[in-house]
């Protein structure tokens, strides 16, 4: 069964500073999806992002709790334009964390420090 979500998540909670810097939550909406392959597929169809990489990854979810999940990177090697997707281990739910551009190695220099 597709399942479209556009995860509810659009609430931000952000807490005054106190003196001293507590962490801050940021609740933010991903767009997901139950059916297996449908993100990774929407990326490579709508920007041409092939998979790059893959990692086990943990995500925060709203409520605190810890997410395991597989991380895949897709890049598009022409446009720049690059997606991090977890998916759920359990479930195969899909969900794209990041999308952005201008991808690029990172550089440093000898001593370690970005250039």
């Amino acid at each position: 069964m597709l399942a479209r979500i556009l995860a509810p998540l659009l609430v931000f909670f952000l807490t005054t500073a106190p003196a001293q810097a507590e962490p801050r939550m940021m609740g933010i909406a991903l767009q997901c999806d139950s059916e297996p392959g449908k993100i990774v597929q929407m990326v490579q169809e709508n920007y041409g992002e092939l998979p790059f990489a893959t990692a086990e990854g943990i995500v925060q979810n709203i409520t605190g709790r810890w997410q395991p999940g597989t991380v895949i990177q897709t890049v598009n090697p022409k446009e720049l334009t690059f997606s991090i997707i977890i998916i759920d281990p359990i479930s195969g739910t899909e969900c794209l964390l990041l999308a952005g551009n201008s991808f690029a190695p990172a550089l440093f220099e000898p001593d370690g420090d970005p250039m």
